[in-house]
């Protein structure tokens, strides 16, 4: 299976009649009403690796559209059908796949390319009644290629591959910061889009730690930056964090709430006889008294202001918090009665808070105790904190760790009601820059996009401007590190579109991939152009001509330049400041550059001028004293 192709006969206010390829084995091409499908051989295969069937780059300006294709390619059915809503008949395109053999999968905006005057002609329904294929927007249907026509076959898409036997299937993972997008819904979650388009899922909440972990590992003998020691350290934060839910509470209830914290705290700790000597033991228990506190004493402000006024006061308080200390005064020092005991806590939060989806909280501090007590002893390190050596082998159960934390601090569900537990355990990443940051979140994200496909089926990777804030050292390696994490994943076919406005990506991309995006003064309207001239180029020359840069110096600089050409071609110029123009000179880097202005300096410099014109004429003085005088009048 395989992306092929894109045509945009509007969108918005930003493209127009424009078209793109993503496969290196077709050329298509949208022309007079004829989709024109043509298969030609592909001599590079095998040049981003023997799984990656491609690699398409979108370059060009800052709000020329490049974030817009991407959208397009990979907004989830719910955005579409939101975002249509609200630009009704603004929208129109279609995505062309390969799906097996000669049978090819067509994802529409709209029914206007299978029927009315704007209809692909070469288009056969093969006697199907339009509208009978067209049950749900988007529009999604199934052709055979036969001599450039395409004849249907079905409605789109999971039912009729199954019962071909073809089990194998597209899926897009959609990675973005999407700080300022509002096309997408920022949701971390994979939802069905049905069968008759192939399903999206968005990525843009942050590192997962799991992955971070993994590749903090893989990578520290790969590079100096990774070779320096690194740790990811869990920290127990209850303490710090207690306060959080009392912003309305009074005076008199929140200085009742700290002095049973401290009178709680103490027959906890009396309950269990706490083991200094284990620090793992430690950690545990004193995670357990602290989270019996922080939801049972923190949450009370929660449980009294939610409820009718009469219903609130120092007395309800003290009713349930004498049921608890009475429950804790029954169990013994087992275990087991600390979970009881924290259930209990967790299921009255559930139950006074009146929620509507119960027991989410309860089962992420279940599952994070759980991988806590199974993770080995040496990554305790005090009673508060657990510490991941990243130059160590990786561990399994330390990525089942990070692997609950990023379920539950994402949040599986649509109301996002399970990620609470950073507000009990907090993690510290290794100290790095902002772009390091930037790249290791990507990367990560990467990583757990192509470990969520299932094996066999092909991935649409979009990636969102990856170089963004990063070194252009790191930014020149990307598409290296980027292909050598993919090429390990030899179960699945992978295509990648990216977008960038850097040079230092673009170079290792064929050039039947490059697509510069310029937006065009006339209408307004972006223009998408393949470029020919970028593989292996210089990065000066595409900092010039593919990244439309009118030059390469800083604009302060060059209108300064350009400032000094005109005055010392046109104006009569002080001896003064022609003295501060050469010290201007003197300090321009660009060799060529400063030449140039040299020689328009030494023209507009009469004792210059005057110095040579006179040292001419003394060549050819035979006096030898009188030489040495007139010499020396002249240094003077």
């Amino acid at each position: 299976m395989e992306l092929l192709y894109l045509y945009i006969k509007r969108y918005d206010d930003v493209f127009e009649n424009q078209q793109i390829n993503f496969s290196s084995n077709y050329n298509i091409e949208y022309k007079d009403g004829c989709l024109n499908i043509e298969y030609k051989n592909n001599n590079m295969k095998g040049y981003y690796g023997d799984n990656i069937k491609n690699i398409t780059l979108l370059h060009g300006k800052n709000g020329a559209g490049k974030s817009t294709l991407l959208d397009l390619l990979g907004m989830r059915l719910d955005d579409r059908r939101r975002n249509s809503h609200r630009k009704e008949n603004r929208r129109s395109y279609f995505l062309m796949y390969h799906l097996y053999d000669n049978y090819y999968g067509f994802e529409f905006s709209d029914s206007s390319y299978i029927e009315g005057d704007q209809k692909i002609t070469n288009i056969n329904m093969h006697g199907i009644e339009v509208r009978q294929s067209l049950y749900k927007p988007w529009v999604s249907l199934i052709f055979s290629l036969e001599d450039n026509k395409l004849v249907y076959k079905n409605n789109f898409f999971k039912r009729w591959m199954e019962e071909n036997g073809e089990r194998a299937e597209t899926r897009y993972a959609y990675i973005t910061e999407d700080k300022y997008n509002s096309r997408i819904n920022s949701n971390f979650v994979s939802e069905d889009d049905g069968e008759y388009i192939f399903a999206r899922k968005y990525y843009i909440n942050g590192i997962c730690y799991e992955y971070l972990y993994k590749y903090l590992i893989y990578m520290k003998n790969k590079d100096e930056f990774w070779r320096l020691n690194k740790n990811i350290d869990i920290i127990n934060i209850i303490k710090d964090e207690l306060s959080v839910f009392r912003n309305e509470i009074d005076d008199e209830t929140e200085e009742y709430l700290d002095e049973k914290i401290d009178e709680l705290d103490k027959i906890l700790k009396d309950s269990l006889n706490l083991d200094e000597e284990n620090i793992k033991a430690e950690f545990i228990s004193r995670f357990y008294i602290e989270l019996i506190e922080y939801y049972f004493l923190n949450r009370f402000s929660g449980w009294i202001w939610n409820r009718e006024p009469e219903s609130r006061g120092i007395d309800i308080l003290q009713e349930k918090y004498e049921k608890l200390v009475s429950r804790i005064e029954t169990m013994s020092e087992d275990e087991e009665c600390f979970d009881e005991i924290l259930n209990y806590v967790l299921n009255k939060v559930d139950t006074e808070a009146r929620r509507t989806v119960q027991t989410n909280e309860q089962m992420a501090i279940s599952e994070m105790l759980n991988v806590i007590k199974e993770l080995p002893e040496k990554y305790f390190k005090t009673n508060r904190k657990i510490r991941i050596d990243c130059n160590e082998p990786i561990e399994e159960k330390v990525s089942n760790l990070l692997r609950v934390y990023d379920f539950i601090y994402r949040g599986k569900d649509n109301e996002g009601s399970i990620n609470t537990i950073d507000n009990v355990l907090g993690i510290i990443v290794p100290e790095m820059s902002e772009g390091q940051r930037v790249f290791l979140d990507i990367i990560s994200k990467v990583t757990l996009a192509v470990d969520e496909i299932e094996k066999g089926d092909n991935i649409v990777l979009l990636i969102d401007e990856p170089d963004r804030a990063i070194h252009p050292e790191l930014a020149r390696n990307f598409i290296d590190i980027l292909l050598r994490n993919l090429n390990e994943c030899q179960e699945r076919t992978i295509q990648v579109v990216l977008s960038s406005h850097s040079p230092f990506i673009v170079t290792d991309i064929l050039p039947e991939n490059v697509y510069a995006i310029t937006r065009e003064e006339s209408d307004n309207k972006s223009i998408i152009k393949q470029k020919q001239d970028t593989f292996a180029t210089n990065i000066y020359y595409l900092l010039m001509d593919t990244f439309m840069i009118e030059n390469t110096f800083g604009k302060h600089s060059y209108d300064k330049i350009k400032d000094v050409i005109k005055r010392l071609k046109y104006d009569e110029i002080e001896e003064q400041e022609l003295n501060s123009i050469k010290d201007f000179i003197d300090r321009i880097g660009e060799k060529t550059v400063r030449k140039k202005l040299l020689e328009l300096y030494y023209a507009k410099d009469r004792r210059y001028v005057e110095k040579q014109k006179i040292s001419q004429e003394i060549l050819h003085i035979d006096d030898e004293e009188k030489l040495r005088k007139i010499k020396r009048i002249l240094d003077e």
